[in-house]
């Protein structure tokens, strides 16, 4: 059975300019726009900028041209405002996908050992004596 290999992040850019791209009415270049704030990204200038999935791939979003869009990015950008987001979204799938099958993952809380007691003055738990 092959699985499917993901494209690479060139790929996936390349896609998505050509999809996306247009020619600038004044300076006659190719350019994008964000799809979260709607700036001009000229690549040529030196705007960076990412191949965004738009649906996120941990919400089963395929790596094809419709659902790839061009983004701002860098640090405090849409694309790191964006990312923030699709993580509190793919994780909150995952919860209800559990839910739904009955899933139960385990807590990350430690536990004390059966048959230990916590000794302060060892800082570790240690085997209770029967007297």
């Amino acid at each position: 059975c092959m699985t499917s290999k993901r494209p690479s992040s060139t790929k996936m850019r390349r896609i998505c300019f050509l999809a996306h791209r247009y020619q600038h009415s004044v300076t006659k270049r190719w350019v994008m726009d964000c799809h979260q704030c709607g700036k001009t990204i000229d690549p040529i200038v030196g705007d960076q900028w990412d191949a965004d999935h738009v649906l996120p791939r941990g919400i089963d979003g395929p790596d094809d041209e419709s659902n790839l869009a061009p983004i701002c990015a860098g640090k405090g950008s849409c694309h790191a405002d964006k990312t923030k987001k699709d993580v509190r979204d793919i994780a909150k799938v995952k919860r209800t996908s559990d839910k739904l099958y009955g899933v139960k993952r385990p807590s990350s809380k430690l536990r004390k050992p059966e048959g230990h007691r916590y000794d302060w003055q060892r800082r570790r738990y240690t085997r209770i004596e029967e007297a």
